[in-house]
């Protein structure tokens, strides 16, 4: 009897992370546009190297400590790069990669994400 719950433990296991990896799979197929749930903020920047980081880690810090306390907070942040020609749409990049709720676009993008919400 014991041998059988321990199979069955097992079988549900490896279905669990079956499962797992196939949402995962599904989520990273989607477009940006499904990845962004609303209400977002958007920050618009061009050439902001040297402020944009401490503007979106502002914005991280105040969303990660008003999510508990606000019902319908805001659960994402866009960050639009109009053109800059300094290192504004690598840092912001970078901090996309950091925070999985803040997502960096060019203008182009920008435009297609939000006519397809």
């Amino acid at each position: 009897m014991l041998y059988i719950i321990f199979v069955l433990l097992i079988i549900l296991t490896v279905l669990c992370i079956y499962l797992r990896n196939t949402i995962l799979k599904v989520a990273a197929q989607q477009p940006e546009s499904e990845k962004i749930r609303p209400p977002y903020a958007v920050i618009s920047v061009k050439n902001g190297e040297d402020c944009i980081e401490g503007v979106i880690r502002s914005m991280v810090w105040q969303l990660q400590s008003q999510a508990a306390d606000l019902k319908n907070c805001i659960n994402e942040l866009i960050v639009v790069d109009l053109g800059s020609t300094d290192e504004t749409s690598y840092i912001a990049k970078k901090l996309s990669q950091e925070y999985p709720f803040v997502h960096y676009m060019n203008k182009t993008q920008y435009l297609e994400t939000i006519s397809n919400l």
